[in-house]
């Protein structure tokens, strides 16, 4: 936030008032009213802006100002427009003739906060602590139990079947194909390649041999003698 405009256009004298200053703003006003603030300071006599003229004399110099200390009535009533309004001081203060927007919020951040947290109430939502903090304690177990339930693993039955049922069958299977495994290294020791196979013989690739299927009927003979017992 800048400040003002009408700040930025000419030398215009700001931080506290003086007494003197104050007094030209109070005379005015009273004898000539408020009229537009923009022109206040010119026609009372000031080197202030319209915008710090018009603070002071809200907060501090018009003559319906209440001062001294918030009543009982003051802070029952604040306490329930808070509680209807929330943090509208504006509106609250329409409510309090004679009190500010800004001496209501001081006092309420400086003193009813603290009071009704004593009383064991929440400033915010005016509610008692303990509702609060057990709809609190409430959310979090909910969240607790929500990680617990996607942390935890998940035991499924079925898929062990399934591994079980798929390890018997590869067992089984290793033992159909130990036979077979062993007949052909039985086997295999009692061939004679060069019996069967002419390797004087080189044949280009895509060429057949007459001997191809004599080879296929020796290899099953030798099959049956050996292997197939």
């Amino acid at each position: 936030m800048g400040r003002h405009s009408c700040c930025l256009k000419q030398k215009l004298r700001k931080g506290l008032w003086s007494p003197d200053e104050d007094e030209k703003l109070f005379n005015h006003i009273i004898r000539f009213g408020v009229g537009c603030w923009s022109s206040v300071p010119k026609l009372a006599g000031l080197q202030r802006c319209g915008k710090s003229c018009r603070l002071r004399w809200l907060n501090y110099l018009r003559p319906d100002l209440k001062r001294g200390s918030f009543t009982q009535e003051e802070e029952d009533l604040i306490i329930g427009l808070h509680e209807l309004l929330g943090n509208r001081w504006s509106q609250i203060a329409a409510h309090l003739p004679g009190r500010t927007d800004n001496e209501i919020k001081n006092f309420w951040n400086s003193s009813l906060k603290k009071k009704l947290k004593q009383r064991g109430i929440d400033p915010t939502t005016h509610k008692p602590l303990t509702h609060v903090e057990t709809a609190q304690s409430n959310h979090n177990s909910k969240d607790s139990i929500h990680e617990n339930i996607l942390i935890e693993p998940f035991f499924d039955p079925f898929c062990a079947v399934g591994l079980q049922a798929a390890a018997d069958q590869a067992g089984a299977n290793l033992n159909l194909q130990e036979p077979f495994h062993n007949s052909f290294i039985t086997a295999s020791s009692f061939f004679q390649y060069g019996s069967l196979m002419n390797g004087t013989e080189n044949y280009p690739y895509g060429d057949s041999s007459s001997n191809s299927s004599s080879w296929t009927c020796n290899m099953g003979a030798e099959l049956q003698k050996t292997g197939g017992k």
